[in-house]
């Protein structure tokens, strides 16, 4: 569940332009090459004006917070096939950089000309194949290897409404070691992540987090990745809930999969949580497509929900760094579900969730 999520990566076009980033990110850039678990960074809303992006950007660093998790979207970036923009995405790669904010870059989402035709009018639909995606992705780590050292690969691939029609392991896993070897090539000490996965359940267009990360090791995927990544949201539950086997409760999800890691012999591996939150539209409303998973609650239920998880996600062995959804609303009071995961409001005002999660930044 991401809002208006956006993302990308690739390799060598003939005819595509130079990669060497901009003169200004020169200037302050973050230390940090791999992330400390905890709580240490928040994603952004980026779809605003200039001057709203900015002013975010200043308050999530007087907030604290250390990093960011940011999309590096490959459909705005190479719009036609070796014709790159990247403009939009430099403003905010370097604004997050220039605040000394370390960076998460999440590359997904495909141009229309990269997918299969038949899948062209699908919201955000896979890619036709691994090499040309490994291409932009090689792309976007040469431009960014003095600033992001650590890359996420797609957003929820194990559900529809993020990898079109539906998720496709074999395909996705060639994506992850492509990604993997293109990434490496450039900073051999950069953290490669698996996409954050959605708390979904088996059905013909999804797949629970364990399903889809068993299909990783089946397709051989295992030693591509640096660490695992899943958004284990549980609203309107607390995330220490238990009592249900379905592997759409995040608590249960996060045992199935630390389980199946050490089964599979890697257990030392990290668990990244890029996505946890809960929205504070009107209390019960839901997201109509997404079969009930998302539901408003009050402030205060947000706050009790945040504290909760960090608390729970910090003190597993194999947990490493929390990235809250979201910072900012995109409209508060909004019904849209999905425009009221903020710390703070649309007006920058903060909420009482804001408060209470400062006290536990790692």
């Amino acid at each position: 569940m991401t809002l208006l999520a956006v993302m990308s990566m690739v390799i060598l076009i003939v005819g595509c332009q130079t990669v060497s980033p901009p003169d200004s990110f020169a200037g302050p850039i973050p230390t940090l090459t791999t992330l400390p678990p905890g709580l240490v960074g928040v994603n952004a809303v980026t779809l605003a004006d200039s001057a709203t992006r900015d002013r975010q950007y200043h308050q999530i660093a007087a907030d604290h917070f250390r990093a960011i998790r940011l999309q590096i979207e490959w459909d705005l970036i190479e719009r036609s096939p070796g014709q790159f923009d990247w403009g939009y995405t430099d403003s905010l790669v370097n604004g997050a950089a220039s605040r000394g904010l370390a960076v998460l870059g999440v590359l997904s989402y495909a141009p229309s000309w990269a997918v299969p035709p038949r899948y062209r009018d699908l919201v955000h639909p896979a890619p036709a194949d691994a090499g040309t995606w490994a291409a932009f992705v090689a792309q976007a780590a040469k431009r960014y290897s003095n600033v992001i050292h650590n890359w996420e690969i797609w957003n929820e691939p194990n559900i529809d409404d993020s990898f079109a029609p539906g998720p496709d392991l074999a395909l996705y896993s060639s994506m992850l070691k492509e990604s993997y070897r293109a990434i490496k090539s450039i900073d051999p000490e950069s953290v490669v992540i698996t996409g954050g996965t959605s708390p979904a359940v088996d059905t013909p267009t999804e797949m629970s987090p364990v399903t889809f990360i068993k299909g990783l090791y089946d397709n051989g995927a295992g030693n591509f990745f640096d660490a695992i990544a899943m958004h284990p949201y549980s609203t309107p539950e607390l995330l220490t809930a238990e009592g249900t086997s379905d592997t759409s409760n995040s608590n249960q999800a996060i045992k199935d999969v630390s389980a199946l890691m050490a089964k599979e012999g890697q257990g030392g591996k990290m668990l990244w949580f890029t996505e946890f939150g809960a929205s504070t539209a009107t209390p019960g409303a839901v997201a109509p497509d997404l079969s009930g998973q998302q539901v408003g609650v009050s402030p205060q239920r947000q706050s009790e929900i945040l504290t909760n998880g960090i608390e729970f996600l910090r003190s597993l062995h194999n947990g490493g760094p929390i990235f809250l959804f979201d910072f900012r609303d995109v409209d508060t009071g909004s019904r849209n579900v999905e425009y009221n995961y903020g710390l703070v409001r649309s007006d920058f005002t903060a909420k009482p969730a804001l408060t209470a999660v400062q006290a536990l930044l790692g």
